[in-house]
């Protein structure tokens, strides 16, 4: 999965991954970035890649996910398009900050230890009813209440599906 995730990363910024194996002898990855000269600093509004070619304004995100590295690689992607986010590494965390702020967007993974990302969407329908919910699953079949979560994306994820989700949710 993680090596799916940094794939997907290379992609999105316009580099790649390639490997060499050598049975007894070892494995070499190369990572390939491209160089980008006299760039311009970003605006805070961001196209979005689909037909309506929508600008969409920086949201703020509450994103759970108990993997360190893909929590970081969805919160960089989402920075990177301007939104504001804040990263925890589990449902219970993520019920406890809820009202620290006035989210635009749950994004949440589905297979977390002690709570999955459907029981915390049933939680905070209870006090959030309003309050979008995505989930980025590695689930290939996976059966959710449309009342509950909004969207199902499954991973590896273009961030630019995802940003076309929060442009349709919020």
């Amino acid at each position: 999965m993680g090596l799916a995730v940094a794939a997907g990363t290379m992609r999105e910024h316009g580099g790649s991954i390639s490997v060499q194996s050598v049975q007894g002898g070892g494995t070499t990855f190369t990572l390939r970035f491209p160089i980008e000269r006299d760039t311009q600093p970003t605006e805070a509004a961001h196209v979005v890649s689909d037909d309506n070619a929508a600008l969409l304004a920086p949201r703020t995100i509450l994103v759970v996910d108990d993997e360190d590295m893909v929590r970081n690689v969805i919160t960089r992607l989402l920075a990177i398009r301007g939104h504001e986010t804040v990263a925890v590494a589990s449902a219970h965390e993520a019920l406890e900050r809820l009202d620290e702020k006035d989210w635009d967007l749950v994004l949440t993974d589905q297979g977390m230890p002690g709570m999955t990302g459907r029981e915390l969407a049933h939680q905070i329908r209870k006090q959030k009813p309003d309050l979008p919910i995505m989930l980025l699953t590695g689930d290939t079949d996976i059966n959710v209440n449309p009342a509950e979560i909004n969207r199902v994306l499954t991973k590896p994820f273009k961030i630019d599906d995802v940003q076309t989700v929060i442009a349709e949710l919020t």
